[in-house]
């Protein structure tokens, strides 16, 4: 016969096997929440095109861009040929090679565990919507495109970001908007030619018929 002791006993047991089952799937999705490539298998070295479109000007009208702005509806064209790069939009222009380096080298260590948000209406308030984002990038490797938007701040020392395609958006580090330039004076060589100090012995400057020897 159940008293009402043993009623309460029940109960007890009842809601400790709750807990228990609470516990080991918040577990389960610990394990899950390991952090993983946002770009999986991505190589730096396997990149042969690189364009970059700056942020789309507020309320702008696309046919008349500001005078001394970034047009945002034209990227930058950066493309490797053989091993050097040019920038194709700028008469293919010597580009830095260190310069190139800096942009896919952090793009090929980004890693988050779970999104900051999974919903498409939330794109346009972390800046990685279609339309709106600091910067878009268009990355060629192996023959296809991964598009990769950039947005603003997500927490401390953290970008938002999204693929293209997908409606998860990630809080990364070591990436930034303002690491990536939308101007060609940011990634073009602006040496035209490098001699090492060491190895030059004289100087001599000619103007107006005179000449200074150093």
């Amino acid at each position: 016969m159940l008293t009402q002791f043993h009623k309460i006993l029940i109960a007890a047991l009842a809601v400790q096997l709750v807990l228990a089952v609470i516990v080991l799937t918040r577990g389960d999705d610990t394990v899950a929440l390991k952090e993983h490539p946002i770009i999986a298998g991505f190589d730096a070295a396997k990149v042969t095109r690189l364009q970059v479109f700056a942020k789309p000007a507020a309320g702008a009208d696309a046919s008349k861009p500001d005078a001394g702005k970034p047009d945002a509806s034209k990227p930058l064209d950066l493309v490797k040929h053989d091993k050097d790069w040019v920038l194709a939009s700028g008469f293919d222009f010597p580009v830095d090679q260190k310069k190139i380096d800096d942009a896919l080298s952090p793009i090929a260590k980004l890693s988050a565990a779970a999104p900051i948000a999974t919903q498409a209406g939330r794109h346009k308030q972390l800046h990685v919507a279609d339309d709106d984002f600091e910067r878009k990038l268009v990355i060629t490797a192996g023959g296809k495109d991964i598009t990769l938007l950039v947005g603003g701040p997500a927490g401390s020392r953290r970008t938002a970001v999204r693929l293209a395609g997908d409606d998860k958006v990630y809080a990364v580090s070591g990436l930034n908007a303002y690491q990536i330039g939308t101007e060609p004076r940011q990634w073009i060589e602006t040496a035209y030619v490098k001699i090492p100090r060491e190895d030059i012995a004289k100087l001599v400057v000619a103007r107006d018929g005179k000449t200074v020897e150093m």
